[in-house]
């Protein structure tokens, strides 16, 4: 081999390997130099997008706790509601029957007590959800309105034209009703319930993944766990902020406000971490 290399001129200095001239040794020493300095570029462009990933995966990461926790609080909510209204019939038919109120007393108590049930639950709701039932259903309607709407559909008359037993059969078909939730609200709200359990798996597994691929999983878990309070809070906090900018009855705007500051206040605080 050393015959080979000497009688050709292979691997000697002597050769002008390099197109613009200089001895082979030289031109191989400067590309195994370059060679050697490409790794160290590549890993000083990996290192670079760490903040960017910590900044898209607090983002997401924010994203879905704020998902999850509105969409386990409504569902909870929602479900509270229908156990709540459910009880109000058998009360007020049982006083009906024992003759100690009239059928239109008790229906007016049940329409009034379901009221006062809907506006303590809507309180117990998420903003998200707070402006969707505005939007729902801005006015449930005057009692009169709701006699009317069952006189037509029982005997297809305006109530006035009622005699006294007619009458009496649409407040005890009032009484029933006010213990019937709406049924498509009611299914929204087990999805959402099954939804919000969902996201929090998600969540949980990318913060596992912070975690597990840190130098320092003990501090990475510390700072995990504020960013995503600081996610949730200024959520909640943009989006009563929302609300109030853009009135009840705006689930669209509340939402954009809700995620957007979420997003905002969970970056914010994940940059502030790594500087300090």
């Amino acid at each position: 081999m050393e015959d080979f290399a000497s009688e050709t001129g292979f691997f000697t200095t002597d050769l002008p390997l390099s197109p613009l001239g200089g001895g082979g040794g030289q031109w191989l020493s400067a590309a195994h130099a370059g060679l050697s300095e490409a790794p160290m570029c590549v890993a000083s462009d990996v290192e670079n997008t760490g903040p960017v990933l910590d900044a898209a995966l607090s983002a997401l990461e924010s994203t879905l706790i704020n998902l999850g926790a509105r969409a386990q609080l409504d569902s909870a909510a929602r479900a509270r509601y229908g156990r709540m209204v459910a009880a109000i019939p058998g009360e007020y038919r049982a006083l009906v029957n024992a003759g100690r109120m009239t059928a239109e007393e008790g229906a007016r108590i049940a329409y009034a007590q379901r009221n006062v049930i809907r506006d303590a639950i809507r309180g117990q709701s998420s903003d998200i959800g707070k402006a969707f039932a505005a939007m729902k259903k801005p006015d449930p309607g005057t009692f009169n309105t709701y006699v009317e709407r069952y006189a037509q559909k029982l005997y297809g008359r305006p109530a006035g034209s009622l005699n006294q037993g007619e009458a009496a059969r649409v407040f005890k078909s009032l009484i029933e009703s006010s213990g019937r939730p709406n049924q498509a609200i009611t299914r929204m709200g087990r999805h959402l319930g099954h939804l919000g359990r969902g996201v929090f798996v998600i969540a949980a597994g990318i913060a596992v993944y912070e975690i597990a691929t840190s130098n320092d999983p003990a501090a990475t878990a510390i700072e995990t766990g504020v960013v995503a309070t600081a996610g949730l809070a200024g959520s909640m906090a943009t989006g009563a902020a929302a609300g109030l900018v853009c009135g009840p009855g705006a689930p669209v705007c509340v939402s954009l406000g809700a995620f957007v500051g979420g997003v905002v206040f969970a970056v914010g605080t994940d940059f502030a971490l790594d500087w300090w």
